[in-house]
């Protein structure tokens, strides 16, 4: 297994404690970073993802949008919209691929 979902109420019961305090769960994705797996909250949930394979997806820089930055900071609100109709664009061909 690469990547799980793990609920809040779950790492609670392994952990066995009553509250999640934010200490806690710091400590806890330190913890998991020193054993090769990425934490992140979402929801009521957590991802877990092994740090490998995160490495390999693509990133994106600042460098790419450097323009586009640059236009929203000038105050080119046609910009928004462009990354608005690419990111729409981007969800379309997502949804092609199932």
């Amino acid at each position: 297994m690469t990547r799980v979902r793990i609920s809040s109420e779950t790492v609670r019961t392994l952990a066995n404690r009553r509250h999640l305090r934010d200490v806690f769960i710091a400590d806890w994705i330190d913890d998991m970073a020193d054993s090769g797996w990425s934490v992140f909250p979402v929801g009521d949930n957590f991802a877990v993802l092994q740090t490998e394979t995160i490495e390999g997806w693509p990133r994106i820089a600042s460098k790419r949008i450097r323009g586009i930055l640059k236009r929203v900071h000038n105050g080119d609100l046609e910009a928004l919209d462009e990354i608005d109709e690419a990111v729409d664009g981007a969800a379309d061909d997502d949804e092609d691929d199932d």
